[in-house]
């Protein structure tokens, strides 16, 4: 696959990453919760996966807004879409 095919399934990756985020987030039992993306960056990986790290800010309920961070690797299939083959979140709390 070229370089240009695989830019273009990487934006569309990038396109239904906020879709994915919300799925996860909704799926918590928060009353209410605020997200937004600050910075989203990826990079190709040499078996065709793709390096991801996103990050942006999390409130929930009352809670102060607090930064996190999210890095996953998204897995080629053999349908030519992808799959998170390895996933890392963290809500960075630093002693609030």
């Amino acid at each position: 696959m070229g370089i240009i095919a695989k830019i273009s399934k990487l934006e569309l990756c990038l396109r239904t990453l906020s879709k994915i985020l919300i799925t996860v987030f909704q799926s918590l039992t928060f009353k209410q919760i605020q997200r937004a993306i600050t910075k989203c960056d990826s990079q190709p990986l040499y078996d065709g996966s793709i390096l991801v790290m996103v990050l942006g800010q999390l409130k929930t309920d009352d809670d102060p807004i607090n930064p996190f961070s999210q890095i996953f690797i998204l897995r080629p299939n053999t349908t030519g879409s992808f799959f998170i083959g390895n996933e890392i979140f963290r809500l960075d709390l630093h002693n609030n």
